[in-house]
């Protein structure tokens, strides 16, 4: 039998790797103004306004990440695979990275070698501050078509943010427009 004390520190553990409530959310309603830097053709770096993709009748997923993240690696294949489910339904996701644009290489490395499907880039300091300042990775956002904020969720488990992402992203596209 597991001591009460092992089972008490195991879930603590697990506590501190996902957080799902939503008490506390960032501002987002500035966030439109805000630039990244998107990795387009030929691999070169593009600057896009998040007005230009959130809010345009796309449910869109934003990952803030990073190279050097476990937690975000192992999240890679579930975001692959929401690509691969969603994209001909409306849904678009974007994995942006927290470290700065000349980690481009490291980027386009791990792209090659996890087989991204989608749209990766970069954040700058500025907006992952405004997304939340706790500067956590990884962290999720899910906008439903409208431009409104679905769902954050901070931090990976391989066991709950699986589900939740799908939940929250069929939520998202059976909201009426």
């Amino acid at each position: 039998m597991i001591p009460k004390i092992a089972l008490f520190i195991v879930f603590i553990l697990i506590s501190g790797t996902c957080n799902l409530v939503q008490a506390q959310e960032p501002d987002l309603s500035d966030l439109m103004d805000f630039e990244i830097q998107s990795i387009g053709k030929a691999d070169k770096l593009k600057t896009i306004k998040l007005s230009k993709l959130i809010g345009k009748q796309k449910v869109i997923v934003i990952d803030l990440w990073a190279t050097w993240c476990g937690p975000c690696r192992q999240s890679i294949p579930e975001l692959i695979s929401l690509q691969t489910e969603y994209k001909d339904k409306g849904v678009e996701i974007i994995g942006l990275s927290i470290e700065a644009p000349d980690q481009l290489k490291r980027v386009l490395e791990m792209r090659s070698s996890f087989k991204i499907n989608y749209q990766l880039g970069f954040t700058t300091p500025e907006l992952y501050s405004a997304m939340d300042n706790r500067r956590v990775v990884p962290q999720t956002f899910i906008f439903g078509r409208d431009g409104v904020l679905i769902k954050h969720i901070r931090g990976w488990s391989q066991t709950l943010v699986p589900k939740v992402m799908r939940e929250s992203i069929e939520i998202a596209l059976n909201q009426k427009q």
